[in-house]
């Protein structure tokens, strides 16, 4: 959420922000430096706990969830994240003999699917 925004002179901008830590640990500094061509720069503070619609994000190759995938999302982003992952799971797993199923899920309930295709 967009606190407000500082002119620091015509070609320099402070935005301060109050985003979740998840957002900020997540390529978030990688981004600013692209994007600034390496000029950007971010210092935080934290303002606090908040409750939040979280929920637990299981990643299941071949029906077995895999812990090293599993991670906390919110809910209204769990879809996209959870059919992000396995679209990246599927590329990094090699071709097998028999197809594999990569899913992503939510408690039970499967909300992403990708496969793996059998060798030809």
């Amino acid at each position: 959420m967009m606190d407000h925004t500082e002119s620091l002179d015509t070609r320099r901008v402070m935005l301060h922000c109050e985003l979740p830590l998840n957002e900020i640990l997540v390529d978030f500094n990688d981004k600013i430096k692209s994007i600034t061509r390496g000029y950007g720069s971010m210092d935080y503070e934290h303002a606090g706990y908040r409750a939040a619609k979280l929920v637990k994000l299981d990643l299941l190759v071949n029906g077995e969830p895999v812990d090293a995938f599993s991670t906390i999302v919110h809910r209204d982003r769990a879809e996209a994240r959870g059919r992000q992952l396995a679209a990246k799971l599927k590329e990094v797993i090699p071709s097998q003999l028999y197809q594999v199923a990569i899913q992503a899920a939510i408690g039970g309930k499967i909300i992403a699917r990708e496969s793996v295709s059998a060798l030809a």
